[in-house]
């Protein structure tokens, strides 16, 4: 026992080399890294008893995970055992959380962290990439990589355009968009150093690769993932230009210079206008409230159903993953969207993370959701946090809330291994910085 306990630096070596595993699996969803880490830090914590801060952040996010719990059981009725499995991934997800805090007690670890996540982000644009250019040629190469067998359905449909969507993730566009958004923001941060720092040629590299980050973005026409890389990218900026990190004129000039350039490439490829349509319904607002066949009105509605619920099930919601339970089932939801019930859309949350998790938990789990938003949003604000892990990984990680912050108004189903990965991972994050 005694060389066991001598053994915790290359314990901690182990864990932050399957810290840098999960962070890739993230673009799998044959997520088999999950349960081995989470085996691995629960012998690391009985065995060491590691000291982790608690921020509001930490007691929020595990409030969040035992309330799901606690009205998943509180509805015991309902599916109960068809959802406990679920449960248990999101919960090897929180443990997951906590390897990332044991791991990132130094600053020197978050660095490497962020260098992992950065990479991944990376990878899956090139590798999208290469799908857009090269599946006709190698169809069976992709192919192999492939979750499921019916990809292909949706990576190339030569009868209508090409959409930029790795096989490595559940076949969802809307995902892929948000990896795009991530990996763009950081990227973003970087660009805006080697501004700062005047290293002109590296700033070029940089904003070629946030060029094609938000190129990519636009190729998987997630309406969610753009409008977020969008934000968050115009937060970025705002904030460097706010705190003179960087001089209003020339952030001026670079915001202008990357929405020309990707507007010129996506006028090029000749998608332009399928990019139009998809943001019409947004710019013209009247046709969402009085054409009740869009797919913003219906998201609409779906937010509806998801307050009444919360005002009809207010102590314990619905229960864990019983949301397209009620609305199918409930004649009062089922009326109020009709196009699950008649298996036109198969509609599994209410695409807005806050409001879908509070029909689950009821309002305990809404406050719980408004203190965590609060939290994360006053810590993009604040104008000092935890400085020790340096200024550029500090920007990063700020730059990454600003996409997770802006995306909780969209899809972010736990219940996707791949999403719920995500997840735990950003909070992670911020819980390091919050330390400070």
């Amino acid at each position: 026992m005694i060389k066991i306990l001598n053994m915790e630096k290359n314990y901690r070596a182990l864990l932050t080399l399957c810290c840098g595993i999960c962070i890739f699996f993230i673009a799998h969803s044959m997520n088999a890294m999950a349960p081995i880490t989470a085996v691995l830090t629960l012998g690391y914590l009985i065995l060491y008893r590691p000291s982790i801060v608690k921020t509001p952040i930490f007691y929020t996010t595990t409030f969040f995970v035992l309330w799901l719990l606690v009205s998943m059981v509180a509805n015991y009725s309902v599916n109960l055992t068809q959802n406990f499995h679920i449960w248990l991934w999101i919960l090897e997800y929180y443990v997951i959380y906590l390897t990332f805090l044991i791991v990132m007690d130094r600053p020197g670890k978050v660095y490497e962290i962020l260098k992992y996540f950065t990479a991944m982000t990376t990878v899956f644009l090139l590798f999208g990439f290469c799908e857009v250019f090269f599946t006709s040629y190698f169809e069976n190469v992709f192919y192999w990589c492939r979750p499921g067998s019916e990809t292909h359905m949706f990576l190339w449909d030569r009868s209508a355009h090409v959409r930029l969507l790795s096989t490595l993730t559940f076949f969802d566009p809307n995902f892929s968009g948000l990896l795009l958004a991530f990996g763009g923001s950081a990227t973003g941060v970087f660009f805006l150093t080697k501004i700062k720092e005047r290293a002109w040629a590296s700033s070029l590299l940089w904003f070629i690769v946030l060029i094609l980050y938000v190129i990519g973005c636009i190729l998987t026409y997630s309406r969610g993932a753009l409008v977020t890389l969008i934000l968050s990218l115009a937060f970025i900026f705002g904030r460097w230009a706010v705190k003179r990190y960087i001089s209003r004129k020339h952030m001026t000039i670079i915001i202008l210079s990357i929405f020309l350039s990707s507007g010129l490439f996506a006028s090029y490829s000749g998608n332009l206008h399928l990019v139009a349509d998809k943001f019409m319904p947004l710019i013209q607002g009247g046709n969402i409230l009085h054409n009740s066949d869009t797919s913003e009105q219906r998201r609409l509605i779906l937010w509806q159903v998801a307050g009444q619920m919360v005002i009809d099930h207010p102590v314990f919601g619905v229960g864990f993953e019983n949301f397209h339970y009620y609305l199918d089932n409930d004649p009062v939801y089922s009326s109020w969207f009709p196009w699950s019930k008649s298996n036109i859309e198969n509609i599994h949350d209410a695409h807005n993370f806050v409001l879908h998790y509070s029909a689950i938990g009821g309002i305990p789990m809404a406050i719980c959701l408004s203190i965590l938003v609060y939290l994360l949003i006053r810590l993009c604000l604040q104008k000092k946090c935890n400085e020790s892990i340096g200024f550029q990984n500090r920007e990063i990680v700020i730059a990454l809330l600003a996409v997770f912050i802006f995306n909780l108004a969209f899809q972010f189903p736990l219940v996707n291994k791949s999403v719920g990965m995500l997840f735990f991972i950003v909070l992670a994050f911020a819980t390091k910085i919050e330390e400070g």
